[in-house]
């Protein structure tokens, strides 16, 4: 093969590539959605400016408990203030529709006390002036894989960073990914890739150090104050729901620990 043939041939091999490569890119952006996601759940009325008291949603500062209920009491984040849907359809409230139609004398009430954010030291660190005029019956701390976050600001920006999504850098880079859907798609399917990979770093670094250690000092405070006046403790922990929910379920360790 002369040198001739040999650049004809990669000459139709290219233009070969560049039209499959055109007719991708065409298709991709006949099936490419013209809007974004819309997020219908009901924004938070909070209470008060301070991060030191929870989000009550659509009801107000618990009062005094009355004669012959049964107050639970829900400590947590985010999962338990229910980020993402109607405040009917958070798991504390759901517990209280669900209580309410047991046969019973009593007239059980679920509080959330709850804000999106907080970790574990929070929580009780929120809570824990006010645990004697709650009353409750029961206290369920939720626990979310996340909840031994540093409580410094700095510190969790810093453990956090990795998980935030990331753009093109380049210039060549970004114009691509700005009008070529085909490599935009590439673009975020590796990026995916690597932002699961920091999820299970960030995960397995949340239980070692000084903020492991004192989100357990919590969790030991919470269940002394309770255990004192009686009350038990229940410990939700929640799964990761970007995980299947069998053997191959990623963060059963953490479960466990």
């Amino acid at each position: 093969m002369t040198t001739k043939d040999l650049l004809h041939r990669l000459l139709a091999i290219a233009l070969s590539l560049a039209l499959v490569l055109a007719a991708v890119e065409w298709l991709l952006r006949l099936d490419r959605p013209d809007h974004g996601f819309v997020n219908t759940a009901v924004r938070p009325v909070s209470y008060g400016s301070s991060r030191n008291l929870p989000d009550f949603r659509d009801r107000g500062r618990p009062g005094s408990k009355a004669a012959g209920s049964f107050r639970i009491l829900v400590l947590g984040d985010s999962f338990v203030w229910g980020a993402g849907v109607y405040a009917g359809d958070a798991y504390p409230r759901r517990l209280e529709r669900r209580l309410s139609t047991l046969q019973s004398e009593l007239d059980f009430e679920v509080v959330s006390w709850s804000r999106a954010g907080w970790n574990t030291r929070q929580a009780w660190e929120s809570v824990r002036p006010r645990l004697g005029r709650l009353a409750p019956d029961l206290v369920l701390l939720g626990f979310t894989l996340n909840d031994p976050e540093p409580t410094n600001r700095n510190e969790r920006e810093r453990v956090t960073e990795p998980l935030h999504r990331r753009t093109p850098q380049a210039g060549w880079s970004q114009a691509l990914h700005r009008h070529s859907v085909l490599y935009s798609v590439f673009w975020e399917r590796f990026e995916n890739r690597r932002q699961r990979r920091a999820l299970s770093s960030y995960y397995d670094g949340l239980f070692i150090g000084p903020h492991w250690e004192e989100c357990r000092q919590a969790m030991r405070q919470l269940h002394q104050a309770v255990g004192a006046k009686g009350i038990p403790l229940v410990l939700v922990v929640m799964p990761v729901f970007d995980s299947q929910f069998d053997r191959s379920y990623s963060y059963r360790r953490l479960h466990r620990k």
